[in-house]
């Protein structure tokens, strides 16, 4: 069977015209020197941004043709009964997750990330550069660093992040509601509009934007937990489709989404294959042949913004 991404169904992806808008980049200059306080209300207010932003940019995917985006792979473990989620939303309210998770992932690396900000200079994405989701999933190949003393877990890293997942324990904290048709019994979602279902919202839409602008992405999977309930999430430049929430404690289908996802190829996972690194070495020397090329280029990192919005074109130029 093929592991060639599936493309997702343009009637899901595809915005109008109307809807079709160039995000503006919002920029929001922070002191150092700033109280903890301070930050958390900025941090707040990018989030809530970001919200309204993306008003009307999340649309409905079933469960099972979500999971049809990544291709089956090899036989799953049997899953067990996954633990119940600690009512604190500390450090340890993760770990027994990632503990159970970890027979879904293979040797790839699921981390706590909530205690540390990627220290990265990000341009920000909504006045926000805090890249801290609560679980992060790294390559097998990524060597992931320790938080720095003082904070526990690792550091995160959206540079080389594949996918992370957001954790609540409140209802009210839910960034979108399940409907039903009363005629029909169609699925579908709304966006909430509580203050703290936004800042969830935004969250999301943050740390996608900071994984698919710093890296070479045509989407970036992500989920969202509270207790035993989970929704998956797939951001592209068009939008972010989402499931419905469904108890993964009765039906697997978060375990399903991890292991298909550690077990397909780059372009399922969403990387660009047509965008190739080139190591020093004869690789690179046959190309400096071939195009007879006498000087070195170095390339930097992109001088356009406009990768830094969650929709729209993602074109990006290099200095060389």
């Amino acid at each position: 069977m093929s592991s060639r991404a599936p493309t997702p169904p343009q009637s899901s992806l595809a915005p109008t015209s109307n809807q079709l808008k160039v995000t503006p980049r919002r920029t929001t200059s922070r002191s150092s020197c700033h109280s903890q306080a301070s930050q958390n209300e900025g941090a707040d207010e990018a989030k809530l941004s970001a919200a309204q932003e993306m008003k009307g940019r999340f649309v409905y995917m079933d469960v099972e043709a979500f999971l049809d985006l990544l291709p089956p792979g090899p036989v799953m473990p049997e899953p067990t009964v996954p633990p119940t989620l600690s009512d604190n939303e500390n450090f340890e309210h993760y770990n027994p997750f990632i503990e159970y998770m970890s027979s879904f992932v293979g040797d790839w690396k699921l981390a706590n990330t909530s205690q540390s900000n990627d220290g990265r200079c990000f341009a920000p994405v909504f006045g926000s550069d805090r890249g801290k989701p609560d679980v992060t999933l790294y390559h097998s190949s990524c060597e992931i660093e320790q938080s720095d003393e003082g904070t526990k877990g690792y550091k995160a890293d959206m540079t080389r992040a594949e996918l992370f997942g957001e954790f609540k324990i409140k209802k009210e904290s839910d960034p979108l509601e399940d409907t039903v048709d009363p005629g029909t019994r169609t699925r579908g979602i709304v966006e909430t509009d509580s203050q703290t279902g936004q800042k969830t919202r935004g969250q999301i839409i943050i740390y996608s934007t900071m994984v698919l602008s710093s890296q070479q992405r045509t989407r970036v999977f992500s989920f969202y937990v509270r207790g035993h309930h989970a929704r998956l999430i797939c951001h592209s430049r068009a939008g972010f489709l989402v499931t419905h929430s469904f108890d993964y404690s009765k039906n697997p289908y978060l375990q399903k989404f991890f292991w298909r996802y550690t077990n397909a190829n780059r372009e399922a996972r969403g990387h660009d294959v047509t965008f190739v690194l080139t190591p020093n070495g004869q690789a690179s020397d046959r190309a400096r042949e071939v195009l007879k090329l006498s000087p070195k280029f170095y390339v930097s990192t992109p001088f356009t913004y406009r990768h830094n919005v969650p929709v729209g074109r993602g074109t990006r130029c290099f200095r060389a």
